[in-house]
């Protein structure tokens, strides 16, 4: 362990280097430069117990420093490209009374003009002078692809965001009759619609979130027994989330879904029993998803076996796990499988003629995008996001462009699990070398870390 003489300066080094990196390094990554500026705030502001003393006169000049960059990029970005999103981080920034020493009035003034010209360049499909976020997804939907279909490639962009995030899609395109029909099932006791209901209030889709609203209707649907609302709830528990006081453990949560037969609240009962050191009750659980006929919870048990954090590591168990999983439609772990035979892992000998028909299957397979990518699109939605974004594209706007490669770059991460996957990797290149040829600042942080990503793979 290093002594303080040493810690200080390395922590002094810090200071140094992040000084060099914001006011004299040439890089071609602006966030580069207004993250350190951002960083020397914060140490200034904080101090470093016993290392360095806070000084606020130098946070303030490095916070003055940061707010001033981020303003002026922003602007030109918002005035030569018209960029919507610049010109709503700008509001946001005047509004939250971060932009530099102006008055307050005039700070005001700033947010008004970014926010009226955001509007103004927003097109038709705006309704009236509301901000965006305000109008419902339905609203806005037709406008924008009536725009789209007209040719406007700022409409073809946002249209392309909308199916990427799933905003549209839900079923078949939520709008007003939906909604109503909706209630009425729910009024009539089907619970699905209550789940359905709860979701779309707490989420904000198609109507104004209200987590209260939602959280009762999936309470009420978890109350009468519906599987997906009860785990959703202890999800939600799990991620700190309380809406009202909650009547039951996150694990009284699950061991109730399991007892309505869910496999899923089974292992979650495992991870728990484990982290509890109740050995005795977590192979009770254990025991009874090795019947499981989910793959994804095959997948699961294969890498309990494979990382040997749950239960002993045992490679062997895992392949036969993951290779179960795989026959039953398990899209992701035929990748999975493909890189372990590839490479080899542990007592797992790397054998190439199994990792191509590995590859090979996961390639031909069926793909269920709802289950395997980042953004949790349905397939459908996934190529219509990636049409519009074309659309658009084939007409230079760089935004566009870029969507394309985050789109390419994020099914790297399909399910949460990084996966070396190199026609993916090398299309999002493109893409990304192509925005940045065009001026887009993201595509250029895009492109850094994919090429890390792609050096870790051994593809460059």
């Amino acid at each position: 362990m290093p002594d303080k003489e040493e810690t200080q300066n390395e922590t002094e080094k810090r200071i140094i280097n992040l000084t060099d990196l914001a006011l004299y390094t040439d890089t071609p990554f602006e966030s580069d430069i207004t993250d350190s500026m951002l960083e020397l705030s914060h140490l200034y502001e904080n101090g470093v117990a016993g290392e360095l003393e806070a000084d606020k006169e130098k946070a303030h000049y490095w916070t003055e420093l940061y707010t001033k960059k981020k303003v002026n990029n922003l602007s030109e970005r918002a005035l030569e490209n018209d960029n919507l999103l610049a010109m709503l981080e700008l509001a946001e920034l005047y509004d939250n009374k971060l932009a530099g020493e102006k008055e307050e009035d005039e700070k005001e003034d700033q947010a008004n003009y970014w926010r009226s010209l955001y509007n103004e360049k927003n097109g038709d499909y705006q309704l009236g002078n509301r901000r965006e976020h305000e109008a419902t997804y339905a609203e806005r939907f037709p406008f924008l692809a009536k725009d789209a279909i007209k040719g406007n490639t700022e409409s073809m962009v946002k249209l392309g965001l909308m199916y990427r995030d799933s905003i549209v899609g839900q079923i078949n395109y939520w709008n007003a009759s939906d909604v109503v029909e909706l209630f009425e099932k729910t009024m009539a006791g089907d619970v699905q619609s209550m789940h359905s209901l709860g979701e779309m209030y707490f989420y904000g889709q198609n109507v104004k979130e209200d987590e209260v609203k939602g959280y009762h209707w999936l309470k009420k649907a978890a109350d009468l027994d519906y599987v997906p609302s009860i785990l959703q709830l202890a999800e939600l528990q799990n991620s700190g989330i309380e809406i009202e006081k909650e009547n039951h453990t996150i694990k009284e949560l699950f061991i109730k879904a399991a007892q309505l037969g869910s496999d899923e609240a089974k292992r979650c009962l495992v991870v728990i029993c484990h982290e509890d050191k109740n050995e005795e009750e977590k192979e009770k659980w254990l025991q009874e998803i090795l019947q499981t006929t989910d793959s994804e919870v095959m997948k699961a048990i294969g890498y309990f076996y494979y990382n040997g954090d749950i239960v002993e590591k045992d490679h062997n168990k895992a392949i036969q796990w993951f290779e179960k999983a795989a026959e039953n439609g398990n899209f992701m772990v035929m990748n999975t499988l493909a890189n372990i035979y590839k490479n080899g892992k542990g007592n797992i000998k790397k054998d190439v003629e199994k990792g191509e028909y590995w590859n090979d299957r996961h390639w031909d397979f069926e793909i269920d995008y709802s289950e395997i990518n980042k953004f949790h699109l349905p397939k459908e939605n996934f190529n219509k996001a990636m049409y519009w974004f074309k659309r658009a594209a084939a007409e230079n706007n760089v935004d566009a462009i870029f969507n394309v490669g985050l789109l390419y770059d994020n099914a790297v991460n399909w399910g949460g699990d990084f996966m070396c996957d190199e026609s993916c990797m090398f299309l999002a290149r493109k893409w990304f070398k192509k925005a940045i040829s065009l001026g887009h600042e993201e595509a250029k942080e895009g492109l850094k870390y994919l090429i890390s990503d792609m050096e870790d793979c051994e593809l460059i």
